[in-house]
């Protein structure tokens, strides 16, 4: 999945998140931490970040994750992920 589709698509749900790493957010290149980490490019370019504050409830998470799983079967045609 590429994370800059994935993050559109949860933006137009309501469900706001970010690519990459913290360090690197806004760039269009892999963040170097991810790489760091032993992610390739592609893998590094699939990530999504999600932040919480202290406002964030059990039910905003809830929605986040029925959301997000949701999306993700769209976008793979229900295809389980690769191991």
């Amino acid at each position: 999945l590429h994370g800059e589709e994935l993050l559109h698509r949860l933006g137009q749900a309501g469900v706001m998140a970010s690519q990459g790493s913290a360090c690197t957010a806004g760039g269009t290149e892999p963040s170097h931490v991810l790489l760091a980490m032993g992610l390739d490019r592609d893998e590094a370019l699939s990530t999504v970040r999600f932040s919480l504050s202290r406002e964030t409830t059990e039910a905003d998470i809830d929605l986040a994750v029925i959301t997000v799983t949701e999306i993700i079967k769209a976008m793979t045609g229900g295809l389980p992920a690769a191991a």
